[in-house]
């Protein structure tokens, strides 16, 4: 029978779309410094793995040199550190790890679909979850969370079919697949790997009554593989630097999720009230959570059908689970919602998807958004995921300048590059809370005319005017050491909330005054 225009339209609508999505993604991925602090802190992290050969302890700018950071296991570092051995040290090159991470989730979902649903169902949870907000915008940036929900996707794919993939599927290398997964999960963020894909595993069983999903795993060779995998780091870290795991483990993972006023030597507390995870998620997924809600009728009685497909209920246990846990958490933020997205974007997507094959399942002609025509999901997800790319990134392209001279120092840091003499200046900074002096000063053959030496500023520094330039950012001085620095230094410009100063009687240095 010869497919109808409308058919033969979507086919192609569908993966254009979702090609389009992700392309315009990643040629954006230069677009806007790296921010502090989030950003400028790993790809810090990274740049000073490449810099000095040490590929085990972290390691982070402080006073009197590079000090251990322990609040992260290092494979988005080393992820990172790998793209700039590969391409240099740029903003795009430091992004292009979470953009690979999209990538991967993409993927993730297109097979998953393909091979327990429809090619429908995987197009279109895909565009879900590429065109969710927070998803969109961290898959462009120099974090740590769509690494790790790449890991978390990867390691319940393999699982699914593990568990429920025919002989032709290879499910006992899927098996060893997702101990793999797991084990990468647990070296991007630890113990919160283990929780999300445990507790996924534990509910699809009790949920889907499919005890093979234990039974078909391989547990010996699979633990062997997560503990070849995952443990050595650990142990080498340790091994060169002792009490870097009870830190690590004691006050990163087990008081961050049980204390409320949690705060490390790396950030302050993000206490907020209990259950606001589930807000955070809402706004994460926005338009697609008011889309779903036109939609509660097709859910209710598309339930019926769909609770019998035991991929679907893993998925639905993937996107729920995270969001139980860290409902208990007072320390969260809304990148702790990115493990959930794909599920829920799955979950979505098979629903309306039945809700086409079987159309008297959404018969909600009271409701002024009832949709008559099943296919106009399939029009209208496309272009509405695809059109909300279009205006994020044209947002991005518009916020961005603000948000650079706000968060980051390097349009400070050219001014210096270009306006002082000598060959490799120093430039003191006085916060090691902003790192953008740090990895601009060691990026500067692709970001100044120059090359910089960054260095720290302590209090004894300011108030001695021991370096001929200070850049300083607002608020990370108290009030008597403005006045300290006032008395040394004098100040040349200024760029959002940084500022150059130059200690008196330097004037002769400067190549213009």
């Amino acid at each position: 029978m010869m497919t109808s225009l409308p058919g033969r339209i979507t086919s192609v609508l569908l993966p254009c779309s979702l090609f389009l999505i992700v392309v315009v993604r990643g040629f954006s991925l230069e677009s806007g410094d790296l921010l502090d602090p989030t950003e400028t802190r790993y790809a810090t992290i990274a740049q000073n793995m490449v810099q000095s050969g040490d590929w085990i302890t972290a390691r982070l700018p402080g006073e009197g040199g590079l000090r251990p950071y322990f609040s992260k296991p290092p494979l988005h570092f080393w992820l990172t550190a790998l793209s700039y051995k590969a391409f240099g040290f740029d903003e795009w090159t430091s992004r292009l790890p979470s953009f690979l991470a999209l990538v991967v989730i993409v993927a993730c979902l297109l097979m998953l679909a393909f091979t327990f649903s429809s090619r429908e169902v995987g197009f279109l949870s895909a565009i879900i979850c590429s065109s969710s907000p927070l998803l969109f915008f961290l898959a462009g940036s120099s974090t740590v969370d769509v690494t790790f929900t790449a890991t978390i996707i990867s390691a319940i794919t393999a699982l699914s079919i593990s568990s429920f993939g025919a002989d032709d599927d290879h499910p006992r290398l899927a098996g060893y697949l997702f101990f793999l997964f797991s084990a990468l999960s647990f070296l991007t963020k630890g113990p919160a790997g283990l929780v999300i894909i445990g507790f996924t595993l534990v509910s699809s069983v009790i949920l889907t009554r499919e005890w093979r999903i234990f039974s078909r795993l391989p547990w010996i060779g699979g633990l062997a593989l997560f503990v070849l995998v995952a443990l050595p780091w650990f142990a080498l870290v340790e091994q060169s630097n002792p009490g870097a795991l009870w830190y690590y483990f004691v006050h990163e993972n087990f008081l961050r999720y049980l204390k409320n006023d949690f705060g490390t030597q790396y950030g302050s507390a993000h206490n907020r009230p209990l259950g606001s995870i589930w807000w955070m998620v809402c706004l994460a997924v926005l338009p697609w959570v008011l889309y779903s809600l036109f939609y509660l009728k097709t859910v209710k009685r598309a339930w019926g059908e769909v609770r019998r497909e035991p991929v679907f209920l893993m998925l639905l246990c993937l996107g729920l689970c995270p969001l139980i846990f860290f409902t208990f958490a007072r320390s969260v933020l809304p990148a702790y919602t990115l493990p959930s997205i794909p599920g829920l974007a799955y979950v979505l997507a098979a629903v309306l998807a039945h809700a086409k094959v079987h159309p008297e399942l959404s018969s909600e002609a009271s409701s002024r958004f009832s949709l008559p025509h099943r296919r106009e999901h399939f029009f209208r997800i496309p272009v509405l995921g695809l059109g909300l790319s279009v205006i994020m990134i044209g947002g991005l392209l518009v916020v961005a300048p603000q948000l650079e001279i706000e968060k980051s120092s390097s349009e400070l840091l050219e001014m210096v590059a270009r306006e002082t003499r000598g060959k490799k200046p120093i430039v003191a900074t006085t916060s090691l809370r902003d790192l953008s002096p740090f990895w601009t000063g060691g990026a500067f053959e692709n970001e100044l005319v120059k090359e910089l030496r960054i260095v720290f500023a302590n209090e004894e520094d300011i108030r001695s005017g021991r370096f001929r330039h200070l850049i300083v950012r607002d608020k990370r001085l108290e009030e008597g050491l403005f006045k300290e620095l006032e008395r040394h230094y004098r100040k040349r410009k200024t760029v959002g909330k940084w500022h150059w100063y130059v200690r008196e009687g330097e004037r002769a240095e400067l190549a213009s005054s």
